[in-house]
């Protein structure tokens, strides 16, 4: 192998693992208010807007917009 392709190789994978820790970063977890139940939860970041629970019942699982009027 190449030093100079062996020397860019390692570069990359650099370069990866800095932009990896830049995302991890970004994403920090914090407590949520669920948006179908009102409880609070633990969030893994600005995605995550539903509780555990609430995402197993079967109107998060169907795609029920109507279970939150209940």
């Amino acid at each position: 192998m190449n030093l100079k392709f062996k020397s860019w190789i390692m570069d990359e994978q650099i370069k990866d693992q800095e932009r990896m820790l830049i995302e991890s970063e970004g994403k920090k977890s914090k407590t949520r208010i669920c948006m179908m139940c009102s409880d609070v939860f633990v969030s893994e970041g600005n995605h995550n807007r539903i509780c555990t629970p609430c995402k197993h019942t079967d109107d998060w699982t169907y795609g029920n917009d109507y279970g939150i009027l209940d």
